[in-house]
């Protein structure tokens, strides 16, 4: 029921707004929040990590540079959180993971409504407890793709190694 409402929700959002999206450009702003899709991952030892609540991130970023007549280079920055649970033969453990960066991202012009880019996220990451999965600092690659399918609104899905291997969420472009 809550899937359907939220489809309604989304779909009168877009007929709201006029359809006269472009690609993303210099001085584009845009802000975003993602869920996870990919929640299960069994290991070689036979252990079942799990999420217990769904991964949530927040990002931001804005058109910085033209790159020639085909891209756009971006800075942003990024938010993320998930509690993760372990059992096995071995051993057992619960632990949030958090991790704030920096990216930068090439984004492809030139399709309307579409915004194709990769890019690079340095980033820190924090578990508690560290027992498990201790902080550290990582510089993370990052696929995605945006879809407006209004003027300012869209779907965003993003492929990576943060704190999910698949993202998925609304994006606004202001």
């Amino acid at each position: 029921m809550k899937k359907k409402n939220f489809l309604l929700i989304l779909a009168f959002i877009g007929s709201a707004i006029t359809v006269n999206a472009q690609s993303f450009k210099k001085s584009t702003n845009v802000a975003a929040t993602g869920l996870e899709m990919a929640n299960y991952f069994p290991s070689i030892f036979n252990t079942k990590n799990k999420s217990t609540v769904p991964a949530l991130s927040l990002q931001y970023e804005r058109g910085m540079w033209n790159a020639g007549n085909n891209g756009v280079i971006s800075l942003g920055a990024y938010a993320g959180f998930k509690k993760y649970s372990k059992s096995g033969k071995i051993e057992s453990a619960k632990w949030d993971v958090s991790i704030i960066g920096l990216r930068s991202a090439y984004h492809f012009t030139g399709i309307e409504k579409t915004d194709i880019y990769c890019g690079l996220m340095g980033s820190y990451k924090f578990a508690e407890p560290t027992k498990n999965s201790g902080s550290d600092i990582n510089i993370t690659p990052y696929l995605g793709c945006r879809y407006l399918f209004a003027d300012r609104v869209g779907f965003f899905a993003e492929l990576s190694c943060k704190v999910s291997y698949l993202t998925v969420g609304i994006a606004i472009k202001y």
